[in-house]
């Protein structure tokens, strides 16, 4: 149904989740799945390869840049995110400056 409350408030997900949790029994938290680990930008990063050396110890191309870490550059950015390894703190901020809602490209 387009407008299922229009016809019978019932036929909405949230009323049918928890008519389903009714008919399993027990207490709801009991049936709720382990939470997910938080997410850690670094080690991700990590897991798909873009931190870390290369061969002979050298850095690599990219570096963890956390100069977001309070909003204060872009709001609608993560606090860390991946950088090219070349570009300084400084850098990232001015780009930022001249983007629109100060996103970096």
């Amino acid at each position: 149904y387009a407008f299922p409350g229009r016809r019978n408030i019932e036929y909405l997900f949230a009323f049918e989740c928890r008519k389903a949790d009714r008919h399993l029994g027990g207490t709801p938290a009991a049936r709720r799945p382990p939470a997910l680990p938080r997410y850690d930008a670094a080690a991700e990063f990590a897991r798909q390869g873009a931190l870390g050396c290369r061969a002979g110890g050298r850095p690599g191309p990219w570096r963890m840049c956390r100069i977001n870490a309070d909003f204060g550059v872009s709001p609608t950015y993560p606090r860390e995110f991946v950088v090219p390894a070349r570009l300084s703190d400084d850098d990232v901020a001015r780009a930022a400056a001249f983007r629109s809602e100060r996103r970096l490209p």
